[in-house]
């Protein structure tokens, strides 16, 4: 009986995609500069080490970047629509040696109603169709290089996903 415990609490935590466990908020600070800031549950939090984030904003005009849990934009006005995206990796999760889990390209439109920045709302969508996934061998470095091979102890991406391995 213990087994079978064992087996579907196993199961269960496999099953967690931990990338549902991460958010963010907007907050506009009393000089009125737009920032974000990463959320994350506290069953994330129990489960990793870190959470690296990569910010990305955009106005009609420009795009920033920042790194980490918190970043600032003073650029951004308050009659800028904006596009918020993120990049989160997952760090060293409990009992999985060293791994990254990415939770990558997390979008969104964001606008000032009057009172606080929301989400812009999608409506009316019509015709969305999925689009079929065309897995390839192909390699990249994290710069967006092509590689040949895989490389030994680095970080690279392969089939839109981040891999990582030790190799002697």
């Amino acid at each position: 009986m213990k087994l079978l415990y064992l087996l579907l609490y196993m199961q269960t935590q496999m099953s967690v995609n931990w990338c549902d466990s991460i958010s963010y908020s907007v907050i506009e600070n009393s000089n009125g500069v737009f920032s974000v800031t990463i959320e994350t549950t506290d069953s994330l939090d129990n489960y990793c080490d870190t959470v690296d984030v990569y910010w990305g904003v955009c106005n009609s005009d420009f795009c920033f970047s920042g790194i980490g849990a918190f970043a600032s934009f003073p650029i951004i006005q308050l009659t800028d629509t904006v596009k918020v995206c993120y990049n989160a990796y997952i760090m060293n999760p409990q009992g999985a040696g060293t791994t990254i889990i990415p939770c990558t390209n997390q979008c969104d439109t964001v606008v000032f109603n009057g009172l606080e920045w929301v989400q812009f709302p999608i409506t009316n969508s019509v015709g969305v169709n999925e689009i079929p996934l065309r897995l390839n061998k192909k390699i990249y470095n994290l710069q967006g290089i092509k590689l040949f091979k895989e490389p030994k102890n680095k970080i690279y991406i392969k089939n839109r996903k981040l891999h990582y391995e030790l190799r002697d």
